[in-house]
């Protein structure tokens, strides 16, 4: 969002509180305007349309899915280290943006429905999406296969259980709850406890 100007960065910031708590489709320019207390007219001094809004959005959200991929990619990392940066860069980003992450994920559940057949192909965000949530997966399933798991832990399973716990988590688990001192060892801990051999 650095590209932005000020009154923008106002615009989406209210915008997206609006977007969470009404909704995408219910929230029009005319009650976002109400919200900062303008005229439409001047709202649209600052942007081309609700659209932009959202793809300003979900452009920022990408930006920090790309600061993932580039530690993901990073040989001199271990691989305990590129998980320990994904709970760093993507849980604590989550935590505190709820509401942005959950307009976005929801967002592109709408599109993924509307689109139907082939939407990963026909919207980027859902591409990008897609790729990262990939590019995830591998980190996780390469980091638990060299840990000494229990005999009776399917990786697989357990791989697709931790990344959608890591992606919800921010719905579940309220910074208030969690604590902002809380560290990414310990959600890490938190996460594989139970897998582990004693």
């Amino acid at each position: 969002m650095n590209d932005l100007t000020i009154k923008q960065k106002e615009i989406l910031n209210v915008a997206i509180d609006l977007f969470y708590e009404k909704g995408y489709v219910e929230t029009t320019i005319r009650v976002i305007a109400d919200a900062m207390n303008l005229k439409p007219s001047s709202i649209y001094v600052h942007i081309n349309s609700k659209e932009q809004i959202m793809e300003w959005l979900c452009d920022d959200i990408e930006k920090r899915f790309n600061i993932n991929l580039e530690s993901f990619d990073d040989e001199s990392l271990s691989l305990k280290d590129k998980f320990l940066k994904f709970i760093e860069n993507h849980i604590f980003q989550t935590i505190y943006n709820y509401k942005q992450y959950e307009v976005y994920y929801f967002r592109n559940f709408k599109m993924r429905r509307a689109l139907n057949e082939g939407y990963e192909e026909k919207d980027k965000y859902h591409r990008n999406l897609a790729i990262y949530i990939m590019k995830l997966k591998e980190i996780c399933y390469r980091y638990l296969a060299e840990l000494p798991v229990r005999s009776d832990v399917n990786l697989e399973i357990t791989t697709g259980l931790f990344v959608s716990t890591s992606l919800n988590m921010y719905r579940w688990f309220p910074i208030e709850t969690l604590g902002v001192n809380i560290s990414a060892i310990t959600i890490h801990d938190y996460l594989l406890n139970g897998i582990l051999e004693k």
